[in-house]
């Protein structure tokens, strides 16, 4: 009796892994089917007085306003790539920058640590506005006029340090007590400790955080553009679409042609991020992810021939 009930429990498994597959496949369908039935009634159903068609268009005008206005979208896109992308090299600079300045005294780094952790829960919004009012104050007391995308660079930069230098400081204070008492019974001298201990055993975590920056750059860029006014360029921008959709002059369509371009940059400025993140990290540390079979301890072991099904 016992081994005809695990025959039947042997026979039922292979069902139940083709009914979750089944399931799987149902889901996958289901999720590919919701966004084309939202198209559809955004095109076919959605009466012109509502909300939606009138502020968004259809999606014909999305596609009829991406194909007229493409070489304007494609340097606008490329602008606003552009100031997040140097906002996030220049953040991680000066977050190294400024944790060589808190390592000449560790009350300066836990400040510089509690300071910048505090800060990152301030809305990006909030930093950016208070920021630009910054600069257009210190722009006309010197009687400077940059241009927009030049503009933004500074309050997004700010936008986007805090996660890297609190990440580095965290890293540096983490620092084993064995190793910090070692360098001082030695005698290191401070630059020479900064340079060949702190600061490689941070960068790693300051990556992290740029990384973890880059989630957001686009967004903190498109902000700082849709708030400009009177800078040369400002118009042009896709912040200042995004910002301002409902204008009397807003072609149709423009806004969710926007919305799809920006969302588009923002995944493409954090894979960029990334895979600096992991160039960077094989310089450092070496590979991280090295392939299964290659390690000499499962080639020694034979574990090599047992997954391919040889008898050792």
């Amino acid at each position: 009796m016992n081994d005809l009930n695990s025959g039947n429990n042997s026979l039922s498994q292979p069902a139940v892994a083709g009914m979750r597959k089944g399931m799987k496949i149902a889901w996958r369908i289901a999720l590919a089917f919701v966004p084309l039935w939202l198209l559809y009634v955004w095109a076919r159903t959605l009466p012109n007085n509502s909300l939606v068609v009138i502020y968004f268009g259809r999606p014909a005008d999305t596609l009829k306003y991406l194909i007229d206005e493409r070489s304007s979208l494609i340097m606008s896109s490329f602008w606003c790539v552009l100031v997040a992308t140097v906002s996030l090299v220049i953040s991680g600079i000066l977050a190294i920058a400024l944790l060589v300045v808190g390592l000449w005294s560790d009350g300066r780094l836990s400040v510089i640590e509690r300071l910048s952790a505090s800060l990152q829960t301030v809305p990006v919004l909030v930093i950016v506005t208070v920021s630009l009012l910054v600069e257009t104050q210190l722009a006309t007391l010197f009687n400077i006029s940059p241009a927009a995308s030049s503009y933004c660079v500074l309050p997004v930069t700010v936008a986007l340090m805090f996660p890297p230098l609190a990440n580095g400081a965290g890293a540096i204070r983490r620092m084993p007590l064995q190793l910090r008492e070692l360098l001082r019974i030695w005698g290191a001298p401070s630059l020479w400790k900064i340079r060949r201990v702190y600061l490689p055993l941070a960068i790693p975590d300051i990556l992290t955080g740029v990384r973890a920056s880059s989630t957001w750059a686009v967004g903190a860029t498109l902000i700082a553009e849709g708030l400009l006014n009177g800078v040369s360029g400002d118009s042009n921008t896709l912040g200042h679409y995004l910002v301002r959709p409902f204008s009397s002059s807003a072609s149709p369509g423009r806004t969710p042609a926007v919305i799809l371009i920006a969302t588009v940059l923002g995944f493409l400025v954090y894979l960029l991020f990334v895979g600096v993140q992991r160039y960077w990290e094989s310089r450092l540390i070496g590979d991280t992810n090295p392939v299964e079979i290659s390690l000499p301890l499962q080639a020694r072991n034979g574990l090599r021939g047992r997954d391919e099904g040889e008898v050792i």
